[in-house]
Parts: C-alpha cells; structure tokens; sequence
C-alpha cells in the first residue's frame, strides 16, 4: 500500500469518526434536555426527555471502540466496531423494549431539544448502522485485492526457459 493512499485512509477515517463524534455529543446533550411535554385536557401531565440518561450511556458505551478506530485507522477496524454497535444496539433493544400507548385525549407539544435530537441522532443512527458497514467492508476488499495485483506486478519476471521439443509423427 502506498503512504500516500495509508495516509489518505488516515484521514478520511479519523475525520468521520470526529463527525460522528460531533454528533454523538450533541445528541446526548440534547437528549438530556425535556423535549416533549404531554398535557390532558389542558393540564401539564408529563414531559419526556428525547434521551435520557440511557441513551448517554449507550451511546458512551458504542462508542468506547471507537478509540480502537482512532488508533489504528483502518477500514477494517471502522467496519468491526460498527458490527460491535449492530450486535450491541440490538442486546440494548431487546433489553428496552416496551410498548407505550398513550389512550387519551392528550397533546403533545415538541421543544427545540427533540427537534436537535431528531436531526442529530437519526443521521448518527442511519451512518453507524447501515452506512459504515457496507462502505467500510467493500473498500477494504476492494483495496486488498488491488494490493495484491500490485505486489503480483512488483515481483520479477520468471526466468527464460528454453522451448518445449515436441516429437511428431
């Protein structure tokens, strides 16, 4: 691989790991804040953070291997720690899960933090989980098998032999 493909690689994985840093941060900020407030009949009954403790944590603990990709900037390590965050999104899930149907007559009324929450941690999600995977494990592929090519084109010709006698009748 050349160094300046390694140093490109470099690059372009350290700044997505920083975007996505970026929006991790502002999604859990914004998700500690109260984001949807729920009245009945005119009367304040709750209000919801978008997040929640929870969701910091998750997002904490998801991106911990993280400092892995920073290390050691490489495709493939971009593509392992987005399946750590598949299997380790979907155990969280599972864990979370609850149904809650609001019977009611009730109103909703969304603050600037659910809307920052929204915008912030929908592209975090749609990125880690169904872009990175993907892209990551294809342009490792792709680029190893260019490697390979290069090294077979590097090695040096097979020596001259002398042509085959062949006996005919």
């Amino acid at each position: 691989m050349s160094e300046k493909r390694r140093a490109f690689e470099t690059k372009a994985i350290r700044g997505f790991v920083l975007f996505l840093a970026g929006l991790a941060l502002l999604s859990m900020i914004a998700g500690l804040f109260p984001g949807i407030s729920k009245y009945e009949h005119g009367a304040l009954v709750e209000i919801r953070a978008p997040g929640g403790w929870s969701y910091v944590g998750f997002v904490l603990a998801a991106a911990l291997p993280a400092i892995l990709v920073w290390r050691r900037p490489r495709p493939m390590m971009l593509f392992a720690w987005s399946a750590f965050v598949w299997i380790f999104g979907i155990v969280v899930f599972a864990i979370t899960f609850e149904l809650n149907f609001d019977w009611g007559d009730f109103t909703y009324v969304q603050h600037v933090a659910q809307y920052v929450f929204d915008w912030t941690a929908a592209p975090l999600g749609i990125l880690v989980f169904f872009v990175i995977p993907p892209v990551a494990a294809l342009y490792a592929i792709v680029t190893r098998v260019l490697d390979h090519r290069a090294r077979l084109a590097a090695l040096p010709p097979p020596p001259p032999t002398l042509p085959v006698a062949r006996v005919v009748r």
